[in-house]
């Protein structure tokens, strides 16, 4: 199941989907920087992991031929 969204909602809004989810991901498209120059960075984000201890900080990642790559986490701002 997916949801699209067009920026954070805040606050977070729980549908009746996302109760009875065992596992929210989000992504996310973030620009960087100043607006000019144009960067961004694809973010995937681990909002609830039921059962299961998680990282709560959003991960860069990369789509390439072989999959999906997460990648170190810098500094996001």
């Amino acid at each position: 199941m997916t949801r699209e969204t067009e920026s954070r909602e805040a606050p977070f809004r729980v549908t009746p989907e996302e109760y009875l989810a065992d596992t929210l991901i989000q992504l996310e498209y973030r620009r960087l920087g100043d607006a000019r120059d144009g960067r961004r960075i694809r973010l995937l984000e681990v909002l609830k992991n039921r059962g299961s201890g998680h990282s709560s900080s959003p991960h860069p990642f990369e789509i390439a031929e072989g999959g999906l790559h997460l990648q170190p986490i810098p500094s996001i701002e």
